[in-house]
């Protein structure tokens, strides 16, 4: 009984860390004008302020012009990781990577790594890619086509298919989720206006070792923050009402 009680103690004092805890960013919000926020759980929003200590050693780059990415230095705040945008980096793509560790979760030992993007912008045209196989080897491009957004997967700069896509926000009870087709692309019809929280899962069957720690295969996890606005589709001529 005492050892069992003693277990129990020891699981308790020790956050767990589900799979439902990822790396989000979300730049220049109204409640932190000129900062990005980095957050870590379900979306992108506030979660447990605790946990935050688990991605401190992150590393977030701002992305633009023809310049290397800029190395953004981080800060822990009350609700999220902070860093302050200059001027030019208000409009920029901002990329995060962390090595989070390697893991069991009573199976074999996996590498763990969290991956992020956002852009500030709801203009369609600025959500380009970044291809950036060193800091966001799996990364997610949005685009919008008639009406609809399509989310393509890429893994080392190519289309990759047969990833695992999951949207949370507003008017989504639950969630989206879906596979990426053939064509690496994920097409589907958001609820409105708002930030939508997406993430993608890729699974390397690669061994390794992270310092003494063996692992089997290696877990990635990549997020976009999404500013979405619908655009107003107008009608073919043919379709105009006649007056």
């Amino acid at each position: 009984m005492k050892r069992l009680l003693l277990t129990l103690a020891i699981v308790l004092a020790c956050p767990a860390i589900s799979s439902a805890h990822f790396i989000w960013l979300l730049s220049n919000s109204p409640e932190s004008p000129g900062k990005v926020q980095v957050f870590f759980g379900e979306a992108a929003e506030a979660d447990d302020p605790d946990l935050l200590d688990k991605i401190a050693a992150a590393k977030l780059w701002s992305i633009g012009g023809r310049g290397e990415p800029q190395l953004l230095p981080l800060t822990k705040g009350a609700d999220a990781m902070e860093a302050t945008l200059t001027a030019g980096q208000k409009s920029s793509t901002l990329i995060l990577e962390h090595t989070y560790g390697v893991m069991s979760k009573g199976g074999p030992k996996f590498l763990l790594k969290y991956y992020a993007k956002t852009s500030p912008s709801v203009l369609p045209g600025t959500w380009e890619a970044v291809n950036d196989k060193e800091r966001l080897p799996l990364e997610i491009v949005a685009r919008v086509e008639q009406g609809q957004v399509s989310l393509e997967t890429l893994w080392q700069g190519k289309s990759q298919p047969e990833i695992t896509v999951t949207i949370v926000g507003p008017g989504i009870e639950d969630k989206i989720e879906g596979v990426t087709a053939a064509n690496a692309r994920f097409l589907t019809k958001l609820p409105g206006a708002g930030v939508y929280s997406i993430r993608a899962k890729h699974t390397e069957t690669v061994a390794g070792k992270l310092g003494e720690d063996a692992y089997e295969s290696i877990k990635h996890y990549s997020t976009l923050t999404l500013h979405y606005q619908p655009t107003v589709l107008q009608p073919e001529p043919n379709q105009l009402p006649k007056l």
